[in-house]
């Protein structure tokens, strides 16, 4: 139990500290357009090369499904396997599908096709099908989200103060809701993240405050047990205290086990491109946080509140109610 609750303990320490920094630092980016410009300019090219090697992969994988299906007779026992193979890759556009190699193809192949060597091509291929498609997405939504940047950037000097661009919807979109795309990308959402970056830093600088002098119970130095304990008897003013402080240490804390990448495998991505592993992975972890959170608010908080109330004794410590 020790273990566990030091294991938990640890995992809190680690992903919340990076995002104390994290948040705060993206939310200030977000505000600059030429910033985040930049940042995905840097990521395009990798993210391109990527989908094209996933591409290539994808069809490579796909002619070895169709040769092993020209190699096994209809009337053997694995033509079931292989209809089934087959089936699922007569689902993937051919428009993702690239000219391999038939010498690397064929090699790939044994001599013996078993039922194993089967099932080992129908996981590859689909997983080939979610890795072209996410990457494929990667490359895209960067291009997109580019280009659209570029246009808001040259629509800063615009008269009409309107986003001129190009990119489907917005070529399509009347004049009243390019004229509010320009006040928010151009006037209101720079000053609206670095509020927020502001507002984040002063959470991320109390709670890490707090983290390193909880410990100090005599002296009641950390942040969230002063600000607490200004509250008197206000359980409305504690609650919402306590719901604003651990709502932003589960953002800090999941926002860093939302963007693991473990060898490619656990890793979470948008317009449904996450497999069934990766879902159950990071789910898992963030129940594991759950638990360690509290306790470590309750830690931030004070004997006093960890025990659920207390009072202050005349030398001023705080007793603790189990």
């Amino acid at each position: 139990m020790a273990l566990a609750n030091f294991w938990g303990l640890f995992l809190v320490i680690t992903f919340m500290g990076f995002g104390l920094v994290s948040i705060p630092r993206k939310l200030w980016r977000r505000g600059d357009l030429e910033l985040e410009l930049a940042k995905i300019e840097n990521r395009a090219m990798a993210y391109k090369d990527k989908a094209y090697d996933s591409a290539l992969e994808l069809s490579e994988t796909l002619n070895e499904a169709q040769l092993v299906s020209t190699r096994v007779n209809p009337t053997d026992d694995l033509r079931y396997c292989v209809d089934q193979i087959m089936e699922h890759c007569s689902q993937v556009s051919q428009l993702s599908r690239l000219p391999a190699q038939a010498a690397a193809v064929s090699s790939r192949v044994p001599v013996d096709i078993t039922e194993t060597y089967l099932a080992g091509l129908h996981n590859r291929i689909k997983d080939a099908v979610l890795k072209e498609g996410r990457d494929r997405w990667r490359w895209t939504r960067s291009a997109r989200r580019a280009f659209f940047l570029q246009d808001a950037i040259k629509s800063r000097a615009n008269p009409r103060r309107q986003i001129s661009s190009t990119l489907a919807p917005w070529s399509h979109r009347g004049m009243a809701m390019r004229s509010a795309a320009w006040w928010w990308y151009i006037a209101l959402r720079p000053a609206v993240f670095r509020a927020l970056s502001v507002a984040a830093a002063l959470l991320s600088i109390i709670i890490l405050w707090s983290e390193l002098t909880f410990n100090m119970a005599s002296s009641h130095i950390s942040a969230v047990h002063y600000l607490l304990r200004t509250m008197g008897l206000s359980y409305l003013a504690i609650e919402c205290t306590s719901i604003v402080a651990i709502a932003y240490m589960c953002l800090c804390a999941y926002s860093s086990v939302m963007k693991l990448r473990i060898f490619n495998i656990y890793s979470l991505e948008s317009h449904h491109h996450t497999n069934e592993r990766s879902l159950l992975f990071c789910g898992a972890y963030l129940c594991r946080l759950m638990f360690p959170l509290c306790y470590n608010f309750l830690n931030m908080a004070g004997s006093g509140f960890a025990g659920g109330s207390g009072d202050n004794d005349d030398d001023g410590s705080s007793s603790e109610v189990t």
